[in-house]
């Protein structure tokens, strides 16, 4: 069962929706395998992120699907970062390892937070969406310019 949401989280529900479909269509247009696959796993991970995180209970199956999403992405966005040498998608590795820290200690230990915490909380892990987001783009513009570049010449 849903909370019933304020204007202000569904305000911010819809900018991030938003940031996060421009992100991964630019990543998928401009930029290369790492920016493209990680922007997939972002359109993939992000709905089912968010909607969990509604749920009213942070317990049991949702904390089960929290972590298990968060452990996922961040073992996918590893992989690539390894994979394919990128430092931005390093940036969200560590974002994304944060997130799932925080979701297992508040969420599991303190369910009955304070409705302080519970900001403090949200607004946290917000702005590690976004810097999981900003790392994706990084990455596309990253890849854009190492194209950009001349190749080097060969003697």
């Amino acid at each position: 069962m849903l909370q019933l949401l304020s204007t202000i989280d569904l305000l911010n529900i819809w900018f991030e929706a938003l940031f996060a479909a421009l992100v991964s269509l630019f990543a998928w247009t401009k930029g290369g395998r790492a920016a493209r696959a990680a922007a997939v796993i972002n359109v993939v991970a992000w709905p089912v992120g968010t909607v969990t995180k509604m749920m009213i209970k942070p317990v049991g199956l949702e904390l089960a699907v929290t972590c298990s999403q968060d452990a996922l992405v961040a073992g996918a966005l590893l992989y690539l970062s390894v994979r394919y040498n990128s430092l931005w998608l390093s940036v969200g590795v560590i974002a994304q390892g944060l997130q799932l820290a925080l979701d297992y200690v508040y969420v599991s230990e303190h369910p009955e937070l304070a409705q302080f915490h519970r900001f403090l909380l949200g607004a946290v892990l917000n702005g590690l969406t976004y810097v999981i987001l900003i790392s994706i783009l990084g990455a596309a513009l990253a890849e854009r310019r190492r194209l950009a570049l001349p190749a080097p010449v060969r003697v």
